[in-house]
């Protein structure tokens, strides 16, 4: 699955504040999850962003058999610094669940702005129903990805 978002703002300001640590606490909060911690390292070549997540989902009953409504994920994103372009990936992990999330993704000039491409895909290592559930991840992964971007958008045109 892959999403695009456009950006007015160029890649800098846009990759600023998306690793922003009180930024993406504020934006887990803001989106109704239940804790976030989030910590950011930076070298001159890349940027690291490690963030525990602690959300509660309404779950479809054929989901609500294997896993707990709250859940914590551990999120390793790594951004790569490649002129005026950012590159990367990330995991996600969904802690004590046989599930990961990929993704790779890329924030590049486009006209004056800027524009973040991702592509996703989930594994689940569950006999059965694991191909069902993957469908449902990824389709909860772009909600909240969506829900995210427009939360960077809006803060970023105050």
């Amino acid at each position: 699955m892959k999403l695009e978002y456009n950006f007015d703002q160029d890649v800098e300001t846009v990759f600023e504040q998306a690793t922003e640590p009180d930024f993406l606490v504020e934006r887990s909060l803001a989106m109704g999850e239940v804790s976030c911690e989030c910590e950011v390292e930076d070298t001159d070549t890349t940027t690291s962003v490690s963030m525990t997540r602690v959300v509660q989902r309404d779950l479809p009953s054929f989901l609500a058999k294997l896993f707990n409504p709250k859940q914590t994920l551990t999120f390793a994103e790594e951004w790569q610094h490649l002129g005026d372009r950012k590159l990367g990936t990330y995991s996600v992990d969904v802690e004590g669940q046989p599930v990961k999330v990929t993704a790779r993704f890329e924030l590049v000039p486009e006209g004056e702005g800027s524009k973040y491409s991702i592509t996703f895909s989930a594994k689940a290592g569950i006999p059965m129903v694991g191909k069902k559930v993957e469908k449902y991840i990824l389709s909860q992964v772009e909600g909240d990805a969506k829900k995210e971007l427009d939360y960077l958008k809006d803060t970023l045109n105050k």
